[in-house]
């Protein structure tokens, strides 16, 4: 991949002749590849090279962002006229703006976050990985009849910075995972379920035959469902629910939700929000995580930030932009890709980890219910009233019994955080927002 440094510096120092008061460029360069396998037969293969660059300019106090794939001295020149054009006619805002110049070159930190091998993974290969894990998965159980496919996604990016307060940075980062969705059925009732696994690098994912045991295991642990009556009982969250949970908070923490007032934890800095188990991070700098990168979509270094600790709100996500508005120091949060201006986004944003095994969780528990999986989004972010659907395995005095479907949760997220009583030693990063199983007291199960 090419270096685009001095190609970005030239085009923002351009931008500030032609009479922007800043600039800055950010340059994607993207390879990609997708294998879907079924059955044993190869359903579909993409593979995807794409090279842009956004443009975003500000001129008193407006600004406007324009994108191109065509990156001659021509199309460049238009791109610049665009951008100085879209400006002058947008309204202003004072905190439109670029972030304070940081001390020290905008180069990439060892993360972890690149591996060049993963280019060199021949399609083949992809193929036979699918289809072990295929195997694997349907050969577990005679009840397992059917594949829904195993899919693989692998992708290498470049990412390059300048802008004129004089950041200019650049990173390589690479992603790969893979999955699998099986089929069971048992008494004429079919059942569904998946497992994937992703990181960095092919050899921190699970192996193939794991993850279609997984899947093959979640599977089956469905068949002969049924639901349960309304009551109020312990609630276990797996991991893969609990992560759902923490995906709402990250939604009520960006910085723009706190401005709009669209959030339940407006005005809440400093207060105790949860139980004093709950210790929430957002991590840009964790070693080979997904959201891990050197700097953010305008240049800030990223950080480790401390969203809650001991249940009381030490920080909201900011970018440049929300920090403005809100008065509080930017997090290093913005967001970006080359055609869509930088919003507030996490970077690895996770519950620590406690010291109890998720079994000594389940065995604590006299009557409840292991929530494997949630259905349609049923969440007020605004007043943080919380309802889904959900399934899962019925616990009866500290075992696992037999499986539930069709029961609804339904609570408030505010009171669901007071409720965490114990928080289990089972993180896992699956994504960028990531959980331990949780243990929360007498949620309200609506069944039959």
């Amino acid at each position: 991949m090419r270096d685009y440094r001095d190609f970005g510096a030239d085009l923002v120092r351009k931008a500030a002749l032609r009479g922007a008061d800043g600039a800055d460029a950010y340059v994607v360069q993207r390879r990609t590849c997708r294998v879907r396998v079924r059955m044993g037969e190869v359903e579909s293969l993409e593979e995807a090279g794409t090279e842009g660059v956004g443009l975003r300019v500000f001129r008193n106090g407006a600004t406007a962002l324009v994108h191109t794939t065509d990156l001659s001295p021509n199309s460049l020149d238009r791109l610049l006229d665009d951008a100085l054009q879209l400006a002058s006619v947008t309204d202003a805002d004072p905190c439109n703006r670029l972030p304070e110049r940081v001390n020290g070159p905008g180069v990439s930190r060892s993360l972890g976050i690149f591996d060049p091998a993963v280019c060199g993974i021949a399609t083949e290969r992809k193929v036979e990985m699918l289809s072990e894990m295929e195997e694997v998965g349907r050969a577990f159980d005679p009840r397992i009849n059917n594949s829904n496919g195993a899919w693989w996604e692998d992708a290498v990016e470049r990412v390059t910075l300048a802008n004129s307060v004089g950041f200019v940075g650049q990173f390589d980062h690479s992603r790969v995972g893979m999955g699998v969705s099986l089929v069971a059925e048992q008494d004429g009732v079919k059942q569904t379920d998946t497992w994937s696994s992703a990181a960095r690098s092919l050899a921190a994912v699970e192996p193939p035959a794991d993850i279609g045991r997984k899947a093959a295991e979640r599977v089956i642990r469905k068949l002969g469902a049924r639901p349960v009556s309304t009551q109020t009982v312990p609630v276990v969250f797996d991991p893969v629910v609990a992560e759902d949970l923490l995906g709402i908070l990250v939604g009520t923490l960006n910085g723009m939700a706190i401005f709009r007032r669209n959030s339940f934890l407006v005005g809440k800095l400093g207060q105790r929000i949860g139980n004093r188990h709950i210790n929430i991070v957002d991590d840009g700098i964790r070693a080979g995580g997904l959201g891990t990168r050197p700097f953010d979509g305008e240049g800030v270094p990223t950080r480790r930030t401390e969203v809650i600790r001991e249940g009381v709100l030490r920080s909201y996500l900011c970018d440049t932009y929300t920090a403005g508005k809100l008065h509080l120091p930017c997090t290093g949060n913005a967001s970006r890709t080359y055609d869509v201006a930088p919003g507030v986004g996490p970077t690895n944003f996770y519950l620590e980890p406690g010291a109890v095994d998720p079994g000594e969780i389940i065995r604590s528990v006299d009557r409840g219910l292991l929530v494997t999986r949630l259905y349609w989004v049923g969440t007020n972010l605004a007043s943080g009233d919380y309802s889904r659907g959900a399934e899962g395995i019925w616990i009866e005095h500290g075992s696992l019994t037999h499986p539930v479907q069709e029961v609804t949760i339904a609570g408030n997220v505010l009171d669901m955080l007071q409720r965490i009583e114990v928080v289990g030693s089972d993180l896992e990063f699956r994504g960028t927002v990531a959980s331990p199983t949780l243990l929360l007291s007498n949620l309200v199960l609506s069944g039959h």
